[in-house]
């Protein structure tokens, strides 16, 4: 343990140094992988591996004892400085646009001048040589100034102040989101520069130490930090994925300090291994959490959709309802008046009338008849829908109920034929119920009707008799019969059997959803029974006996 720590220490600064740059290429990946055809993204992860590259650069330079050596690196150092110039000047120029399309001016002026300048630094037009022995590690190295070496100053200021008035220039003028972005990116840079401008340039001028020069990792990483942070929280990045991403982070981390205090290779080989599983591991832990909360807000996004039309649906069903009370309501008056005058025609009120005009009269007495039959239909199921529908509940005798009903449509059973019963013992027909009587007997009435209209010949036949606690009332025909597939919706709004058409053309299909509403306000059951088209049918409805 004790050697261990004593080797952390000795490494302490290559340790510091390699643990930044790792966390800003990190970072870099993270927001790239967030969104990979974003431009911000592209962008950023380059800066990113510019700074992770002058890290490695900056920090080898103060390592080596051989003067060409040093002298390359310190090439390299301002060749990476010109290319982290540059792109954060690109990044403040697309942020937070996600496609941005750069200008003439951007392709053909500040791009070409950036790659001539990078390769110059690279000759020894602006780094010639080194000045005196470099024989201590840690030691930093005065490198013989080029001709060219303020055009590399001057290219680099440029694009550092440019950089910094178009950050200024987007944090004042946006709004919203955009503005909070762009205040971290703001405290971030200016913590970065405000950093390098105390130990890179304060330090080494002012009071010659440049020991801190190469802790340089540790001054960009500020601005690496927020201009993340800005993209994954205002990016609305899933806290998921975020604590996730971070849980990683910190692995990777630890595995990799790991590798830098070993003192031999073989076990750094090991570790490195190992490293390699935990960051591949890791990759695919991420990408899996980022999917399920992809595909969760895809869901989120759906649902709010659905509720979204599901609440225009129901606006609309409103103005539905609410157009056929109103308009069922203003039918109900001049329906209402035909039938009276018709009635009063034909009982001879304003004289005689010939057999033809009566049988015309008829005919429209009949129409305003049924007209008005299908509008009280209609605001029953207004009232229904609009939560209007109430019962007057008393106690009923309900075999007395159903043989009215028999009785005052057996007229219309014996104009076809029909054999029209009832049937019920003695001791059910004093079974009594607690019900709406002018309810039920819409119900029954319904019923019966049916029955008689759909049976071309035969017979319908209504009984009623006590099952338990309840009473089952039953209406079987002879008739048309109803098919598997009508039988399933039968009790729904509009629905009417497709065979019944011929037999009689003008049902409004409303009559059976009105009738389980109404069973179902009384707490009971009502459903339908038939082995087919042409094989006759058979209603029930079971009503509870209570108090």
């Amino acid at each position: 343990m004790t050697d261990t720590i004593q080797i952390f220490l000795k490494h302490f600064d290559l340790i510091l140094v390699g643990v930044v740059s790792f966390s800003i290429g990190i970072l870099g990946f993270i927001v790239f992988l967030n969104n990979r055809k974003s431009v911000t993204n592209e962008i950023f992860l380059l800066l990113s591996l510019i700074s992770i590259s002058y890290s490695i650069v900056n920090y080898m330079s103060y390592q080596s004892v051989d003067r060409d050596f040093v002298l390359w690196l310190l090439r390299l150092v301002i060749f990476s400085a010109t290319w982290y110039s540059f792109c954060l000047f690109s990044f403040f120029y697309v942020f937070p646009r996600e496609i941005s399309e750069f200008p003439i001016w951007y392709k053909y002026g500040v791009t070409p001048i950036v790659f001539i300048v990078s390769i110059l630094t690279l000759t020894p037009l602006v780094f010639s040589g080194i000045k005196g022995p470099s024989s201590i590690p840690g030691e930093t190295s005065e490198a013989s100034l080029g001709p060219l070496v303020s055009l590399f100053g001057i290219t680099a200021i440029s694009l550092v102040f440019a950089s910094i008035f178009l950050l200024f220039k987007k944090t004042r003028e946006s709004v919203g989101l955009e503005k909070k972005q762009f205040q971290l990116i703001l405290i971030g840079t200016f913590t970065t520069y405000i950093l390098i401008i105390i130990f890179n340039l304060i330090f080494p001028i002012v009071l010659k130490d440049v020991g801190f020069i190469k802790f340089t990792p540790i001054f960009l990483f500020p601005s690496v930090a927020f201009i993340s942070y800005a993209i994954i929280k205002h990016g609305l990045f899933d806290i998921k994925i975020i604590a996730t991403e971070l849980l990683v982070f910190v692995i990777w981390i630890i595995v990799f300090v790991e590798i830098l205090t070993k003192t031999s290779w073989e076990e750094r080989i090991i570790e490195s291994v190992i490293f390699l599983f935990v960051v591949v591991f890791g990759i695919f832990l991420i990408r899996s959490v980022r999917k399920e909360v992809s595909q969760r807000e895809k869901f989120e996004l759906l649902s709010k959709e659905l509720g979204v039309a599901n609440a225009k649906l129901q606006e609309l069903d409103q103005m539905k309802t609410d157009f056929i009370s109103i308009a069922s309501h203003q039918l109900r008056t001049p329906l209402t008046a035909i039938k009276g005058y018709s009635s009063m025609i034909l009982e001879g009120t304003y004289g005689d009338t010939s057999l033809k005009i009566k049988g015309a009269v008829d005919k429209i007495f009949q129409s305003a008849q049924r007209l008005i039959y299908i509008v009280n239909d209609l605001l029953d199921v207004s009232r229904i829908e609009q939560g209007r529908f109430q019962l007057a509940l008393e106690e009923v005798k309900i075999a007395n109920v159903l043989k009215d009903v028999v009785e005052e449509l057996r007229t219309n059973a014996q104009k076809k034929n029909l054999d029209l019963s009832f049937n019920v013992s003695i001791d059910d027909a004093e079974v009594k119920i607690k019900a709406d009587p002018s309810k039920i007997r819409q119900v029954l009435t319904n019923l019966v009707d049916n029955a008689i209209k759909y049976t071309p010949s035969g017979y319908v036949k209504a009984e009623l008799q006590r099952v338990g606690a309840t009473v089952l009332i039953s209406v079987k025909d002879s008739g048309a019969g109803i098919s598997p597939e009508t039988l399933s919706n039968l009790f729904q709004k509009f629905t009417r059997a497709k065979n019944v058409a011929k037999l009689h053309t003008d049902g409004s299909g409303l009559g059976l959803y009105i009738a389980k509403q109404i069973i179902d306000a009384h707490q009971g059951k009502i459903w339908a029974e038939s082995t087919g088209e042409g094989h006759g049918s058979r209603f029930c409805v079971e009503l509870p006996i209570g108090n």
